[in-house]
Order: structure tokens, then sequence, then C-alpha cells
């Protein structure tokens, strides 16, 4: 017990790095940060899937973006929403919806969620998503 607590007495805190250096966190953040193109996106848009041979299709979500930056996300289970998800969205100059979840069911999270999808089309009434290694998706306007 006496060995824990010596060495916790020693190990730098984040206020011991001294001034001219950023916490780890900072400077691997600000190197993945998008750069704001200040294209906004504005209503609604669901996510639909086709039916498959079981059945299965329709919306899946259903996401609310506004020109603040601000957007909502609901899943979509069976015909009911479910999972409200809250946060904050950029357009990257280079073709990228990123997605700063911030908030699951009212909960504030202890750090954003980060998403990030290529805009493949986009157009008044749909966005063509695609995430890194996963298929392409389709948002079409509500």
């Amino acid at each position: 017990m006496i060995l824990y607590f010596s060495c916790r007495a020693s190990a730098p805190t984040a206020n011991q790095q001294g001034d001219d250096q950023p916490p780890p966190s900072a400077v691997v953040a600000s190197q993945n940060a998008p750069v704001n193109s200040g294209r906004k996106l504005a209503g609604e848009f669901v996510l639909k899937v086709e039916t498959d041979d079981y059945g299965a299709g329709g919306e899946r979500a259903v996401y609310r973006f506004d020109e603040s930056g601000a957007f909502t996300r609901r899943q979509v289970l069976n015909g009911s929403p479910a999972n409200a998800e809250e946060g904050v969205y950029v357009i990257s100059a280079s073709g990228e919806l990123v997605l700063y979840i911030e908030k699951v069911e009212g909960a504030l999270l202890e750090a954003a969620r980060v998403e990030r999808y290529s805009i493949k089309e986009e157009s008044g009434a749909r966005l063509i998503l695609q995430a890194d290694r996963a298929g392409s998706f389709i948002l079409e306007k509500k």
C-alpha cells in the first residue's frame, strides 16, 4: 500500500508537463481536426435500407441537421424511434461529413465520439456517404 502511494506521488500530472508542452491528447486532436468548409446542411434526412428476402428494410435512422452546426440522429427500430444521439457536425474542405456525438439519450458523454464520412454525392434532396471500410449509404431529405 505504501509503495502504491509513493509511485502515485512521483508520477507527473498534466500541470507538471510545463507550459510550453500541450497535453498529448491536444496534439492528436489538432492533427486530426477537419478544416471547416463553412458549408451547412439543413433539414431532416432519412437513412433507408432496401427490403431484403426476410422483409427487413425501411427507415433505419432520421438525421436532423441545422445551419448552426447541430445535429440529432434517432435510430428507428421496428418503425419506432429509439436511441437519440446529439452533437455538432462539420463539413470539411476535403469533402467529409464529421459528426461529433456529445450526448446519447440526453446523457452527456465524457468525450465526444467522432464519426467521419466521405461525401460521395450531394444534392438538395440527398447525400451519399462512404464510411472508411463500409459500403456507402444514402440519406434522403424528408
